[in-house]
């Protein structure tokens, strides 16, 4: 194995998304989530805040969702430039399914139980618009 250049690190940058299908019966299917880019964990990170600073636990599992679940492609569903596509709108789906969704999108993130709660602890950063559970 050689050294990586940084050649190597832009050419690779698609074909390092990975899907992982996941079964949700409940709407006769599945449905994949996708591996998050670094950008997009940051985000996370971010909204786990409201405007004030103070930490929000609203519509957790489904901000993660919003920023994991694809076609099997890897091409995201829901992202800050579809419109309507917000927490909000998957909170409002029931929560077995966000459940299956959000733990299969924090295994496949490596993003361990209470991750998510440090990430609120070490963050002092505000949402993004896109991500605020309005």
């Amino acid at each position: 194995m050689g050294n990586l250049t940084r050649e190597d690190f832009e050419r690779g940058i698609g074909e390092l998304v990975q899907v992982k299908s996941v079964p949700i019966p409940e709407l006769g299917g599945e449905a994949f989530v996708r591996m998050l880019r670094a950008d997009s964990r940051d985000a996370f990170d971010r909204s786990l805040f409201d405007e004030d600073g103070n930490r929000t636990q609203e519509n957790l599992g489904a901000r993660l969702v919003c920023l994991c679940l694809c076609d099997e492609d890897g091409v995201l569903l829901y992202n800050e430039a579809t419109p309507g596509a917000t927490a909000s709108l998957l909170g409002a789906w029931p929560t077995p399914i966000i459940e299956r969704l959000f733990q299969a999108a924090r295994n496949f993130n490596l993003m361990e139980k209470g991750a998510v709660e440090d990430a609120a602890k070490n963050s002092e950063t505000t949402p993004d618009d896109c991500l605020n559970s309005d």
